[in-house]
């Protein structure tokens, strides 16, 4: 299965921090899902909002302004706000994989209905808190695995504690 994620993975380092901005076109990016012990799929409910989150992903991933730092990982919340739209933001910025989908759920939800699913506090939510905050919301359902083949476009594939993304094309 070539099944592709959209995701914040590392900074131009290497390491997880680095400078503002995507200095090396793949701190985000769109890549072929690697084997990886997923504790939960998590999707929303309605369907444009699935496809309205794998749109931003895309904008937010061919966007070089924002690249990967967990030490700034709440600036793209900011600019987000600022440009209300990831494509559209041309400030130099930082995410990391969690605050990468929590933003582009947030602007998903905004695009459909005009208002913020949740207001983040000062930190965005990390993998470690996402699932919790995403299913209180009650717009989302977990989806058993491992089986990927209950995999589905917009889905927000989680490693608890460790990374998230989002499933882009099956």
């Amino acid at each position: 299965m070539n099944m592709l994620i959209c995701q914040a993975s590392i900074s131009e380092n290497g390491t997880i921090d680095g400078k503002a901005g995507d200095q090396t076109g793949k701190e985000l990016n769109e890549s072929t899902l690697k084997t990886v012990n997923w504790d939960y799929a998590l999707r929303f409910k309605n369907e444009d909002l699935r496809l309205a989150l794998v749109i931003i992903m895309r904008a937010a991933v061919n966007n070089d302004y924002i690249g990967y730092s967990q030490k700034s990982r709440n600036t793209i919340w900011t600019k987000a706000k600022k440009y209300m739209s990831l494509g559209k933001i041309v400030e130099k910025c930082n995410c990391d994989c969690s605050s990468l989908v929590s933003v582009c759920v947030l602007m998903a939800y905004y695009a459909i209905y005009k208002k913020w699913l949740f207001v983040p506090g000062k930190n965005l939510p990390t993998t470690r808190s996402l699932r919790k905050v995403l299913m209180s919301t009650g717009i989302f359902e977990e989806i058993k695995l491992p089986r990927l083949a209950n995999i589905e476009v917009g889905d927000i594939l989680l490693n608890e504690g460790k990374h998230v993304c989002v499933v882009s094309k099956i």
